[in-house]
Parts: structure tokens; sequence; C-alpha cells
């Protein structure tokens, strides 16, 4: 079973959440594509995506507007990375390696 997480792509891994309520941690694990649902339905990450909220992550607390919150998860506190087969470029968006395939390979 640890293989099969293994061999997943990134964001259909299982990660912990470490969002903070009331002061303890969820700790629920959450298949990493499926954060935004997590932090909406468990943690109330609602609201007009320029609202202003603060990302109560385990000791972080930075704020900006809603429709970033996801974004800044994944990349800074999940970690994300995607790597270019080819050249070993390593980027935080699935996006952007796509684009540098394009360009340079």
């Amino acid at each position: 079973m640890l293989l099969d997480f293994i061999t997943r792509p990134i964001e259909q891994r299982p990660y912990t959440c470490e969002w903070v309520t009331s002061d303890t941690a969820c700790r629920l694990p959450v298949i990493g594509d499926s954060f935004s649902v997590h932090l909406r339905d468990h943690h109330g990450v609602v609201g007009g995506d320029k609202t202003k909220m603060s990302c109560d992550w385990l000791n972080c607390g930075m704020v900006m507007n809603k429709e970033s919150i996801v974004r800044h998860v994944v990349e800074g506190h999940l970690q994300f990375r995607f790597t270019c087969d080819i050249c070993h470029a390593v980027f935080s968006r699935r996006h952007t390696l796509n684009g540098h395939m394009q360009k340079k390979h």
C-alpha cells in the first residue's frame, strides 16, 4: 500500500492537514488535489475570492485573498514540486512545468 502512495502523482498522494482550529491541528489525511474541498467543508474557507483571510496552517498566519489560500497551502505548506524529466528543473506548479516543456523541449 505504501508503494501505491509513492508511485501516485504528487497531487494524488495523501497529506496531513495542519490547519489549526481552537488551538488544535486538524491532522486528517487529505488527498492533495482535494484540499480546496477539505478547507471549505471542514475549516470554513468560504467567501468571495477577494475576501481577506488568514492562513491558519500550523505556524503560518499569513493574510491573503481567499482565492490564494489553496495555492498557498499546496505550494508553501505541502510543497508540491514538479520536476522536468529531461533537465531536472523543478517547478511549484504543474502548468509552469508544462510551459517549460513546450518552450525548452
